[in-house]
């Protein structure tokens, strides 16, 4: 504060300013600078150090990177630079604000193209911290500095989707049933459905209340008895999940249920109780098995009298099922679909092939078979003749796809029997074969295992 001796001397200057501009002397008045504040300099407002002007650009640059998720430049930490600016002399940014929320609040964040619940766990001079899900390093904080409040709201019940898993304190009235044992005000973690309108219902898939006690398909009055609900976090819908799965339970986010963890699945053979009755199973219920036989659904209790019989065979398997050739092309259900190889083309559901057929090897094949080289991946009619070393052809296709005339095909892999190597040609096999052979001018007699030039024939 100015003395009176400071004053009076301000006052005189002031004065002698003002006269100077009444008697119209020539004055080099600074540009943008008003009459008033050349007499009053004091009015004047203090211009702005360019340094600040350059700190503060810097930190404002800097900030909008951080929102932008880009965290480091060249290497520095962005937080780190912030620091450096600090120290320099400008006033700390988080000085000049005023948080907008507060710790453990529950916040919907809207970027350009998407939407995230967040909840804030730390707020400092750098902005809120919040958690995000940094693949491929997990949970990682992540910052959101002030300048994108005007991005960020509260969440509310109006924000919950279908499947959302909450967090919430129930007054145990609403609760009803065996309530005993549970605090007035009881903590719950639910999977919510949905809102009913007009009476503030919350509609849940399940409920678990204070870590112990787990409800199916149950409603919270929301207006009187719900306090504090909000999204749960990681830990929260793990230990929702472990009750859940504890009690028989799995949670479907797709079909959006709850399903009953079960034993068997659909299409699993079993022996219900004894090796005589062999069923499938066709359908799951919340309490049951639908099979295929005429005994009617067979509730869960049952299965831990149940034996599960595994498919024999594998879908691209070539069996010998009752003389007949068989590729097995899909198992439905327990069931195979088979196609045939033979006199014709036929396709069949078989039930019995796993007590009666067994794998084809090479000594199944016949004199005239079409098979396929694994080695070559291309057909050739068999003679009958193989030894451990090679398969001999009356003809076939080479590796370059050429027809080749009275060829052996190698066996590299020793093993004929376990099906290694050699296989029964599938019916577009076979053709791809005798048109070549139709094209390359020869035609195959199949009864009296000759093959004919068309020159030779009348």
């Amino acid at each position: 504060m100015k003395t009176i001796i400071e004053k009076a001397k301000a006052y005189d200057e002031a004065l002698e300013r003002a006269r100077a501009l009444n008697n119209g002397k020539d004055i080099d008045v600074e540009a943008g600078t008003t009459t008033c504040e050349y007499i009053f300099p004091e009015l004047k407002e203090p211009k702005e150090n360019n340094d600040k002007k350059i700190r503060k650009a810097i930190i404002d640059l800097v900030l909008n990177n951080i929102g932008e998720g880009i965290l480091d430049h060249n290497n520095v930490d962005c937080y780190d630079m912030l620091a450096w600016l600090e120290k320099q002399g400008e006033q700390k940014f988080a000085d000049k604000v005023q948080p907008k929320f507060k710790v453990g609040d529950w916040i919907l964040y809207s970027g350009d193209n998407y939407e995230a619940v967040r909840c804030i766990t730390k707020i400092d001079e750098k902005g809120y911290y919040v958690e995000i899900n940094g693949l491929p390093h997990g949970i990682i904080p992540y910052i959101i500095p002030y300048n994108h409040e005007i991005c960020m709201r509260l969440w509310t019940i109006s924000d919950a989707r279908d499947g959302d898993v909450l967090v919430c304190n129930i007054n145990k009235a609403e609760i009803g049933g065996d309530i005993e044992k549970l605090p007035n005000i009881t903590p719950t973690i639910c999977i919510y459905q949905n809102v009913e309108k007009d009476q503030d219902y919350i509609h849940s898939y399940c409920s678990l209340y204070n870590e112990s006690s787990l409800v199916l398909q149950n409603r919270m009055y929301y207006n009187a008895f719900v306090y504090n609900i909000h999204p749960a976090t990681k830990e929260q819908c793990d230990l929702l999940f472990h009750k859940m799965k504890e009690a028989g339970l799995e949670w479907n986010s797709v079909t959006k249920e709850p399903k009953r963890i079960t034993k068997f699945k659909v299409g699993d053979k079993v022996h219900c109780g004894d090796e005589t009755q062999l069923v499938t199973i066709i359908g799951i219920t919340n309490d049951s098995y639908t099979t295929d036989s005429m005994i009617g659904p067979i509730p869960f209790s049952e299965e831990d009298n149940w034996t599960l019989i595994k498919n024999k065979f594998n879908v691209g398997d070539w069996i010998v099922f009752n003389g007949l050739i068989l590729h097995i092309d899909e198992v439905v259900n327990g069931y195979y679909r088979t196609t045939s190889i033979g006199d014709g083309i036929h396709n069949s559901y078989d039930w019995d092939i796993d007590n009666i057929a067994r794998l084809w090897n090479i000594s199944d094949a016949r004199c005239g078979d079409v098979l396929i080289s694994s080695l070559y991946k291309q057909p050739f009619v068999y003679n009958g003749h193989y030894t451990c070393d090679s398969l001999g052809a009356y003809f076939g296709l080479n590796y370059r796809g050429e027809l080749s005339i009275g060829d052996n095909y190698d066996n590299h892999n020793n093993n004929w029997t376990r099906l290694i190597g050699v296989q029964p040609a599938t019916e577009e096999q076979r053709n791809m074969l005798f048109n070549k052979l139709h094209d390359s001018d020869y035609k195959w007699d199949s009864e009296k295992k000759e093959l004919w030039h068309k020159i030779f024939i009348n």
